[in-house]
């Protein structure tokens, strides 16, 4: 074919074609290098580079380390070792050689003689088989078939024989080579045990050191095989984003950045992002209950979870110190348009809440505990509809008899602000943000006074009698200290003070300034029944004598507040009674059908109507029994997914504060009233929820339970926390024992016990203290004691230890409440419910001689009081609990465990550890030398134990002062 000729005609510009080509190929390999260049540079690889610096200079460190350790030196040792033994066998390799040929050869023999046994002992089972049918039959081939057997059988043996003699040969052949290079394998396995932390370590580096390798690996256009550089990320199944009504699966990629998040080396690396969880036990660790594999982290922090740069990521900052920081570090700036945002810090323990739903608490989240008691305590859910308080009766007492117990003055002085009289969990209503003009004090003083007038027109009108006798104030303040009243109660403001908000001690009413809030007769009554007052409430019954209740009533009474006490009732400003009371007709009455109606009424029934009206625009019987308001309901925004409303639901007015939930609630905490400034509204209109004395931490704790009221939605069935019924027993205990506050006195695990710190503090000595009831992971009341026990002790206290001071009081329990409580104990100690061995019918008696022996010998009865005999206080440290009591209380197997050791159960104890054994046979030749059996006869004994016995012992005891116990 011929060459084209030169200017031949084409459709394009060929010059111009190629001008073009040239430039977009220039542009396609200049945007392909910034590309290359802008993925090096992206935020993550850069965090990734400096990973693999540290891990690969931590990796030197740790190798340094390790090769000047003893065990460093001991694997060199056996390296030079393993080289002179290696050079040793060089010389006698033929021999070896000629040994392992010899024992392949062997191996192969042996295969074949073991499957010519096997086929020979299958041929034998057939014939015998055979031979059998034929001798039940009378078969006429019988007896050729029985030579067939025997030949077979011979077969066998002689296979057998020849497997047997390969055995021998392979055995001598194994024993040779091992004399030559038994040393070798043992300097092996030695090295093999020594070197693995070190081989390791020497692995990592090279797997992190540049190499032609990994420089490959990571180049662009390659990196797609097995990178180092790469996005890392978590599906997490049964774990959503709710996005416009769909559900979409998590895909965490969190540490891509944060590489170290789940490694326990790097708990002591201080620098973000590669420092690891603080808490591996808990939550990321492979051997946590949420492992990163299963969990990831945005389900608990929220953020986004795709997102691969600060920014993207939604990170949140717990401060505006913080917040500078990241500005200027990471150019940080709120991500728009993203409804959950990464939780502050501070706040990162509310989404516990989503999945540890039906507990009282949750372990480890400290903070979201803390929100949790302040919620019970301050009564938030009386106006606010929560998720897990629905079982809780209101948090204040019962106003239905309230003109039996104090004055329309105190009253009035108390709505108006309760804190000025004593500190109190009882919120204020009155002269906040958006009510403390001249206009609004007149107005409050007019409502303050309306409330306290219906309250007293509708309080059951009852009367109690004088005081019986005369009480003495300093017996009083002995009794209110050591009866155990200051688990639930405070002195005085200085207590209330230095005490925890969620001290078990701030349960029941600060004590202080009684005297001048209640009528001595009503405050007497109280003490000796509170349930005849008010059959709800929570104060139980302490079987106090009429002396013992007149003394405490005396020094109660004698507690004062004479500021408070002076300022008196004002006079109610008619007018703005009248306007108050209109507003209540507006929408549906003429201007003239009111005053014609104001007109007919008179002041007391005014203030009346205006008191019941402002009683139902504050919420108050969200907190307070009161007459009219029995089906009333509560007031308050529901809460039950408050964490998750939309930013734009919430008014923030003209605060300026971050939009953001938590700034939102912690504002409305602070100052709840705040959002109405700057605004024109209406009285009616006004925002109204009440003023708390909460601290700033209390804030917080009640904003991380807020922000975990989020849908659950977005976890699948596999992720939820579900009770077992064991765990579904033990929480439906604790809910009573709250909500008696039990554990104000006695400690269970790492729970309650609030009142020894008081005790302590008081000098008084621990043999005085509540007992603890369970220490953490040992056997508690469940393993301890009876069932029918534990119930008729419940039902009706009495003393144990009756030297104790502190009185268990009657709680007036139902039995639901009694056996819910009973099954809580046995649950939390796994033993059986509600059934057990009646073996008290019948105690044991074997070896309940040489019980009572050891009883003797060891002098238990110098410690352990019997019968009805009692102690002073000041002999307390010598005394232990009635033994009489043993058989009716204790359960046998528990009383092993005790006798064996005393402290595994309860650390601390008085009682001795006794060497049981050989020991104790030297104190009487008749004692069985046997641990086991001894342990069982001082049971045995015990479980006979009588008041009688006891007398007949030869041990001596100290005197017994009498004193009259409950």
């Amino acid at each position: 074919m011929p060459a084209p000729t030169k200017g031949m005609p084409t459709f394009y510009d060929m010059v111009r074609l190629h001008r073009v080509f040239f430039i977009l190929s220039a542009l396609w390999f200049v945007l392909l290098v910034f590309m290359v260049w802008q993925d090096y540079r992206r935020e993550w690889h850069r965090y990734q580079r400096e990973f693999r610096k540290v891990e690969m200079e931590r990796a030197q460190l740790a190798l340094r380390a390790a090769e000047q350790s003893p065990e460093a030196q001991k694997l060199r040792e056996l390296r030079a070792q393993l080289r002179q033994v290696e050079q040793r066998l060089a010389a006698k390799k033929d021999e070896i050689r000629a040994l392992e040929r010899e024992l392949a050869g062997l191996e192969a023999r042996r295969y074949v003689e073991d499957q010519q046994w096997r086929f020979a002992k299958s041929e034998r089972d057939s014939l015998r088989y055979m031979y059998e049918v034929a001798l039940n039959e009378n078969h006429p081939d019988v007896e050729r078939r029985r030579r067939r057997l025997e030949e077979a059988e011979r077969r066998v043996d002689a296979a057998f024989e020849a497997l047997k003699a390969l055995d021998e040969q392979i055995e001598r052949v194994h024993q040779e080579l091992a004399r030559l290079t038994g040393e070798r394998a043992r300097i092996e396995k030695e090295l093999q045990l020594l070197a693995g932390k070190v081989e390791t370590l020497e692995k990592r580096l090279s797997e992190l050191k540049p190499s032609l390798v990994n420089y490959l690996r990571d180049l662009p256009l390659l990196d797609f095989m097995v990178p180092y550089f790469q996005i890392r990320q978590v599906y997490l199944s049964d774990l959503y984003y709710d996005v416009n009504f769909r559900l979409v699966e998590r895909a965490d990629r969190c540490m891509t950045c944060h590489l170290a998040i789940d490694r326990p080396d790097f708990q002591e690396y201080r620098r973000q992002p590669f420092k690891a969880h603080p808490k591996l036990d808990l939550m990321v660790g492979g051997a946590s209950p949420h492992p990163v594999e299963s969990f990831g982290c945005t389900i608990c922090h929220m953020g986004r979870d795709r997102g691969t740069t600060f920014v993207t990521a939604a990170h949140t900052p717990r401060d505006d110190v913080q917040k500078r920081l990241w500005q200027a570090k990471y150019d940080w700036k709120p991500m728009e348009l993203w409804d959950d945002p990464m939780l502050p810090l501070q706040y990162a323990e509310a989404t516990c809440l989503m999945c540890h739903q039906g507990q009282l608490w949750v372990r480890g989240a400290d903070r979201l505990n803390r929100g949790l008691d302040l919620i019970r305590r301050a009564g938030c859910y009386g106006c606010h509809k929560i998720p897990g308080f629905e079982y809780l009766r209101k948090a204040g007492p019962s106003l239905e008899k309230i003109a039996a117990k104090t004055t329309p003055e105190w009253v009035f002085r108390w709505i108006k602000d309760p804190q000025s009289f004593r500190p109190t969990w009882m919120p204020k209503f009155f002269d906040l943000t958006n009510t403390r003009d001249e206009y609004y004090r007149r107005r409050n003083h007019v409502e303050a006074l309306a409330i306290t007038a219906y309250l007293f027109e509708k309080s059951q009108k009852e009367t109690y009698p004088p005081v019986p006798v005369p009480g003495d104030p300093a017996r009083g303040e002995q009794l209110v200290k050591n009866l155990g009243c200051l688990g639930c109660h405070t002195l005085d403001p200085q207590d209330w003070a230095r005490t925890d908000s969620v001290s078990r001690r701030k349960f029941g009413p600060n004590l202080a300034y009684m005297g001048s809030k209640v009528r001595p007769e009503w405050l007497f009554a109280w003490l000796k029944d509170p349930k005849a007052y008010w059959h709800k409430t929570r104060m139980p019954n302490l079987r106090l004598s009429d002396q013992e209740a007149a003394d405490i009533t005396a020094y109660l009474m004698s507690q004062r507040n004479p500021a408070f006490e002076a300022a008196r009732l004002p006079v109610p400003d008619e007018s703005i009674l009248d306007e108050i009371a209109a507003e209540q007709w507006i929408n549906r009455m003429t201007a003239s059908e009111i005053q014609a109606k104001l007109r007919q009424m008179s002041l007391r029934e005014k203030l009346v109507f205006v008191g019941e009206r402002m009683i139902a625009r504050y919420g108050c019987f969200g907190c307070h029994d009161i007459p009219g308001f029995e089906t009333t309901q509560a007031i308050g925004t529901e809460l039950s997914e408050e964490g998750d409303k939309p930013i734009v639901r919430l008014d923030f007015g003209y605060q300026k504060i971050p939009h953001t939930r938590w700034d939102w609630f912690r504002t409305k905490l602070k100052d709840p009233r705040i959002f109405d400034v700057g605004r024109e509204v209406k009285p009616w209109e006004k925002l109204r929820m009440p003023q708390f004395a909460f601290s700033d931490d209390d804030i917080d704790a009640i904003v991380t339970v807020i922000l975990g009221l989020k849908k659950t939605n977005i976890l699948g069935p596999t992720k939820v926390r579900r009770l077992t019924p064991r765990e579904e027993a033990v929480w439906a205990g604790w809910r009573i024992l709250e909500e008696h506050n039990c554990i104000g006195c006695h400690q269970i695990g790492h729970v309650g016990g609030d009142i020894r710190g008081f005790m302590q503090e008081a000098g008084i000595e621990p043999g005085l203290w509540p007992p603890v009831l369970k220490y953490e992971d040992r056997p508690g009341p469940g393993a301890k004691v009876r069932t029918d026990w534990l119930y008729q002790f419940l039902k009706a206290p009495y003393p144990i230890r009756v030297w104790l001071q502190v009185r268990m009081p009657t709680f007036g329990l139902t039995d639901e409440e009694v056996n819910t409580l009973i099954r809580a104990f046995a649950s939390m100690d796994n033993v059986t419910y509600p059934f057990e061995e009646a073996w008290y019918q019948k105690p044991p008696q074997d070896y309940v001689a040489m019980g009572k022996v050891l009883f003797d010998k060891l002098q238990c009865i110098r410690c352990h009081i019997v019968s009805a005999q009692a102690v002073g206080a000041g002999e307390a440290a010598a005394f232990a609990p009635n033994l009489e009591l043993v058989r009716s209380r204790l359960r046998p197997d528990w009383l092993v465990q005790w006798l064996k050791d005393p402290n595994a159960i309860m650390p601390g104890t008085r009682m001795p550890t006794y060497p049981w054994g050989e020991t104790l046979r030297s104190l009487d030749p008749t004692i069985d030398p046997d641990p086991n059996k001894q342990v069982l006869a001082v049971r045995n004994y015990l479980l006979n134990f009588s008041a009688a016995s006891a007398s007949a012992s030869t041990a001596t005891r100290p005197a017994l002062t009498q004193r009259t116990s409950p």
